[in-house]
């Protein structure tokens, strides 16, 4: 179900483990760019935008010590799914690259 999620999002790559999700854009993304910093601030903190010759995001949780990845991939679903508002259809022209 994440593979699913990452590639509505335009993700190359979600890699999970206890404690953090790094997740890889596909670099002409066709992403609503005008809601990024409002999920980025939902996440007080805890989610980045990576920017660069390789973009895409870097959720930590740091309130608590996982004792196995469910937690974590149960957060990446959430935040795949809160960045697939943010997917554009091809008739959509505020595409915007990263």
């Amino acid at each position: 179900y994440v593979k699913a999620l990452a590639h509505r999002v335009y993700m190359t790559e979600v890699n999970i483990n206890r404690q953090e999700i790094r997740m890889t854009l596909y670099p002409k993304a066709r992403l609503d760019m005008e809601g990024l910093p409002r999920l980025i601030a939902d996440y007080q903190g805890t989610l980045k935008v990576r920017t660069g010759e390789i973009p895409g995001f870097f959720y930590q949780e740091r309130s608590a010590k996982n004792r196995d990845s469910i937690k974590m991939m149960e957060k990446a679903e959430e935040i795949l799914g809160r960045m697939g508002e943010l997917a554009l259809t091809g008739e959509e022209n505020r595409t915007v690259e990263v």
